[in-house]
């Protein structure tokens, strides 16, 4: 849209305000990293015109962006209302994509959340497009065998959990986009069938004393899959991003919730034999599992089988940036555990400084709470705000405010 018709519309939308003022506003977006398909992006805007610049925005989001054409609303940034830059002031803005992308080019459009009757926003700056680099895939086993598992169809709610060891991985960190199975239907195919998965990083060799539940673990896929006749691969990607560090051993959870109807097939997926105790399932006709309370642990669960398993990942060391201006993070905080119940422990590397702070943020970019270092490298949240209320579930963001480069990062509140 030529930026003339916008000048209009911006104008009309803001006569009572502006008294039909000339307002010019320059946007420059940016790349400020790339670290697998994570991608941070700075939007920097500018009031070049003569009168103040001052909207009450609705949902509290001054920006968003597109992602390959795509609307990305999902990290609300902080407001004041109403929002005012006067002339020959500059704000700016922060965006960071978390979203599993796969390799390629891909583009970021950002855009003022002024929006038309079709539901437009303002583009603010041209777009810049990212090179995200090529995934490599992992694959554990060779599909020697068969079993009803990560999903048995047999049963109308299965409940499959297993580890699969770092070494196996070949201690390959990276950011995880996709997932495969192979499935060895020859009878029945199972089409649209509503599936969860949670991956998640374990220091334990099996699961002898129990299951690991979801609470510790990410949700990366809630959707359909279909499980078809004669179908060698079956590809998940990923909804969720999802980093393995390449050094822990992996969990990989699945859960198929009781359906509505009662179609039933005793076809498997390939398989290979494993030690018993790497692995449990649990079956029932009558409910659905809850994988955050996952079914008290009995013997009979275990099963000696792992399925054959690829994942597609982007390793740790790849970027998309090739200009030189554009520093990566030069700092990394790991956190544990995520999702959280009560409190959650960040640790922060030898590069970051402790004399910064830990910014909690909620989806509407709202602060939560600051926490100051005090000279410590490790800090522990008790998932309260800075009134000293608890936090209610959901997606939070943290950003590390201080003078070294840290990647930000979110967490999961679940109670």
């Amino acid at each position: 849209m030529k930026q003339s018709k916008w000048m209009f519309f911006l104008l009309f939308l803001l006569a009572e305000v502006f008294l039909f003022g000339q307002v010019d506003l320059i946007g420059i977006l940016s790349v400020e990293s790339v670290q697998g398909y994570e991608v941070n992006l700075i939007l920097q805007i500018s009031n070049n015109g003569t009168e103040v610049f001052e909207y009450s925005f609705p949902s509290n989001e001054i920006c968003f962006y597109c992602l390959d054409g795509v609307p990305v609303h999902s990290g609300l940034l902080p407001v004041v209302t109403p929002y005012s830059l006067a002339p020959g002031e500059t704000d700016s803005f922060s965006f960071s994509n978390t979203r599993p992308l796969n390799s390629g080019l891909h583009s970021f459009q950002a855009y003022l959340a002024v929006m038309d009757n079709e539901g437009n926003g303002l583009p603010l700056g041209e777009p810049v497009v990212v090179e995200i680099e090529a995934s490599q895939s992992v694959t554990i086993g060779n599909g020697s065998a068969t079993s009803r598992i990560p999903i048995d169809f047999y049963w109308r709610s299965t409940l499959y959990e297993c580890i699969y060891y770092a070494n196996e991985l070949n201690f390959t960190a990276g950011y995880v986009n996709s997932l495969t199975i192979y499935p060895a239907f020859t009878h029945q195919s199972m089409p649209y069938q509503d599936i969860k998965v949670f991956l998640g990083h374990t220091a334990l060799d099996d699961l002898s004393n129990g299951w690991i539940p979801a609470t510790e673990l990410v949700q990366v896929f809630d959707g359909q899959l279909d499980f078809m006749i004669a179908q060698e691969t079956l590809q998940i990607p990923l909804q969720e991003g999802f980093y393995y560090n390449g050094r822990d051993n992996l969990v990989l959870m699945a859960l198929r919730p009781l359906p509505l109807d009662y179609g039933i097939t005793t076809d498997p997926c390939y398989a290979d034999p494993a030690d018993l105790f790497r692995s449990r399932k649990a079956c029932t006709d009558s409910y659905t599992y809850d994988p955050y309370n996952p079914p008290t642990a009995t013997a009979a669960q275990h099963i000696a089988y792992l399925p054959k398993f690829s994942l597609s990942l982007i390793p740790y060391e790849g970027s998309g940036i090739d200009d030189e201006s554009c520093v990566p993070a030069l700092g990394q905080i790991s956190h544990y555990p995520n999702p959280i119940r009560e409190g959650c422990t960040f640790v922060l590397d030898k590069a970051c400084s402790v004399d910064g702070s830990l910014v909690i943020y909620n989806l509407k970019g709202q602060v939560v709470n600051r926490l100051p270092l005090a000279g410590k490298n490790t800090l522990v949240w008790n998932t309260k705000d800075d009134r000293g209320m608890s936090c209610p579930s959901g997606v939070y963001l943290y950003k590390y405010d201080s003078t070294v480069k840290v990647k930000p990062g979110k967490l999961l509140i679940v109670k």
